[in-house]
């Protein structure tokens, strides 16, 4: 019986369902419009752009791997392949030093920008996969932008300021600018930060009508962090909720005995103001229920096998075996599904027909090579990963451009 890894962890079928999905017949191009992160909603009454009648949601691509590895590469040469099948697909890079943009020979900036060639060979029509008709504004093809982080962080501590200004508009000692700038040294703000904008992007993502979001992380233990802040998140809003709730509590029982606290703004002879004593009307609860609300969502978008799925590079080497292992170990242990094991800059291609009637056990074993000592009695009985594993061999010099990026898909997705 085949050995498998010695944590549990789950296959995502985003790939898979994406690829499965991917048919474009012959016909006209539907024409559509791109957007801008931060532009306003449509007014009211206007006609949303609806998602794919046969899809469940926007899937989610996470591409990581030790730094070095060449996760921009892999995470380019997989958007061109699903944008040449007839996805709408947005890649992002969200590591702050960029490469995407070099490996896609464009230059690239916070905005979306539409990555010319990279549109289906054969333009598709209004019909999908099972005859669902997509929508008239869709449009296949390839949008990318590179995050730019300094500014996300910006807007994440303006608006953190006005919420806490909101909430503590009484306290006029209050000196949120030094706070707010040590803050923004913090550790884990500018994971926070990315997160916030993650979240925008999804749904300006799903309004428009994409198929995927792609993202290049930075190197594996930052990328774990920003992976792992949204589980971290709703367990310390919730602790936090808590502390809020005893407080409250004990702000209304003193209320009942000598009667409401109150505070003044504007100084002497200003307004007078109620302190809430109900979580209800409490602004400082509803801040943190909103908080733990946006970073349950990201949890369970992270964590659905059929809308989000990690694609983990590695290279041939032991350290980046190594780094692989406690990364697969790390998302096992958060609960976020693997849909593609990618062994890059392969220096010698493994005979396809023997690989073949071996069942990839070659490739699977050079996948965990580094780690394999974590997997008690793995050599020489076989192993279950619960995932694919593709390679892709050396190239020199590196792939840059959608037509290079295509030539690499080709051992990723065919």
């Amino acid at each position: 019986m085949p050995k498998s890894l010695p944590f549990s962890i789950s296959r995502s079928m985003a790939l898979q369902g994406l690829l499965e999905e991917a048919s474009p017949p012959a016909g006209a191009r539907a024409p559509g419009r791109a957007w801008t992160p931060g532009e306003a909603p449509p007014p009211a009454g206007a006609p949303a752009s609806p998602r794919p009648q046969q899809q469940a949601g926007l899937r989610l691509l996470i591409v990581m791997g030790k730094g070095g590895t060449g996760k921009t590469t892999v995470a380019g040469a997989l958007a061109v392949a699903l944008a040449r099948r007839g996805q709408k697909v947005l890649a992002v890079s969200v590591d702050p030093a960029h490469n995407l943009g070099d490996v896609l020979a464009t230059h690239l900036g916070p905005e979306p920008q539409q990555i010319t060639g990279a549109a289906p060979l054969r333009p598709p029509g209004g019909a999908r996969a099972g005859g669902h008709v997509r929508d008239a504004r869709w449009q296949p093809g390839l949008w990318a932008l590179e995050m730019d982080v300094r500014r996300e962080m910006d807007r994440y501590l303006e608006q953190l300021a006005g919420s806490v200004r909101g909430a503590y508009r009484y306290l006029e000692v209050l000196n949120l600018g030094r706070y707010l700038e040590t803050l923004r040294f913090s550790p884990g703000v500018e994971e926070q930060a990315v997160l916030e904008a993650i979240g925008r992007l999804r749904s300006l993502a799903e309004r428009d009508s994409f198929d995927v979001l792609i993202l290049d992380t930075p190197p594996t233990g930052q990328a774990m962090r920003l992976l792992s802040l949204p589980a971290v998140s709703v367990q310390w809003a919730e602790q936090l909720a808590q502390v809020r709730r005893a407080l409250l509590e004990r702000r209304a029982a003193i209320a009942r005995a000598v009667g409401p606290e109150e505070a003044t703004l504007g100084g002497e002879g200003g307004v007078r103001l109620q302190l809430p004593t109900d979580p209800r009307h409490d602004e400082v609860m509803g801040i943190l229920l909103d908080y733990s609300a946006r970073s349950g969502a990201l949890q369970q978008w992270m964590r659905d096998p059929a809308l989000c799925g990690v694609v983990m590079v590695r290279n041939p080497d032991r350290l980046s075996g190594l780094e692989t292992g406690r990364a697969l170990q790390d998302l096992a242990a958060f609960g976020i599904p693997v849909a593609l094991g990618v062994l890059n800059r392969m220096g010698r291609p493994l005979d396809a027909e023997s690989e073949a009637a071996r069942g990839g056990q070659d490739l699977i074993r050079l996948f965990i090579s580094g780690f394999e000592a974590r997997v008690p009695g793995s050599d020489p009985e076989p192993l279950d990963l619960p995932f694919p594993v593709r390679a892709v061999p050396l190239r020199d010099p590196e792939p840059s451009g959608v037509e290079a990026l295509a030539e690499v898909s080709r051992s990723l997705v065919d």
